[in-house]
């Protein structure tokens, strides 16, 4: 071409390029902290796991009953009882129930499925296991399993994962993920085509307007993932919360 063509030219791609190269970094950019969301949420679930689990709903099996306990909302003492051939005790009051070992160990305050009023706390043996059986107020029973040395044995992670979150949300959380790993893929790489065809040498080198089409193309199917996994994100940022707590 004529020089004055030939400098329009390569004014025309040097423009599509600065362009190319400013949006293709910005959306990547987004990308990635859309792709650490679903991340971050399973991170946060993993966080909730410290805490101790609830105490499932269930009856004490059956063993000898070592105790009977009905706190009194009215006194402030609780009531208490010692648990034979251990260093183990088991306190209640209107709203709590722990397990305190004499050097200052157990299973601590068990954690309740309600702040309900305590009406009844059962102690029962079976074996090397004592069961801690508790009546709320309007709930079914719930019950906890401590060894003889204060330790908790239906506290484990797989309580703990399916207390904070239920089967259905955990699935969700890992289906978010799935399909953000999905779309990263074909965006990412829509996004480095497109950055890449500046690259080219003069003589394969697209046209200005086939380049910033192509270009065109790719952000919008970044947006158009984008649309679909910012709600699920969120719904995963909301089961998350929900495990530690704050909603």
């Amino acid at each position: 071409p004529p020089p004055i063509a030939a400098h329009a030219l390569d004014s025309a791609h040097a423009k599509a390029a600065v362009r190319a190269r400013v949006l293709t970094g910005r959306y990547a950019f987004s990308w990635v902290g859309l792709v650490l969301v679903p991340l971050l949420s399973l991170l946060t679930l993993g966080v909730s796991l410290v805490r101790p689990s609830r105490l499932a709903s269930g009856a004490a099996p059956a063993g000898a009953l070592l105790a009977e306990l009905r706190p009194d909302a009215k006194q402030r003492e609780p009531v208490r009882a010692y648990l034979p051939d251990t260093a183990l005790e088991v306190v209640v009051d209107a709203l709590r129930v722990s397990v305190v070992a004499s050097d200052g160990g157990g299973a601590g305050e068990l954690p309740l499925s309600s702040a309900h009023a305590i009406e009844l706390v059962r102690v029962v043996r079976v074996r090397d296991v004592y069961a801690i059986e508790v009546t709320q107020h309007e709930l079914p029973r719930s019950v906890a399993l401590v060894d003889r040395a204060g330790v908790r044995l239906d506290d484990d992670l797989r309580a703990r994962l399916f207390d904070r979150v239920p089967v259905v949300g955990l699935a969700f959380m890992l289906f978010v993920l799935l399909v953000t790993a999905v779309c990263t893929l074909p965006v990412l790489d829509g996004l480095a085509r497109a950055r890449r065809g500046h690259a080219l040498p003069p003589s394969i080198l697209p046209s200005a307007e086939l380049l910033a089409l192509d270009l065109d193309r790719s952000l919008a199917r970044a947006r158009k993932a984008a649309a679909l996994l910012v709600p699920l994100s969120l719904a995963s940022v909301y089961v998350a919360l929900r495990s530690l707590g704050v909603l």
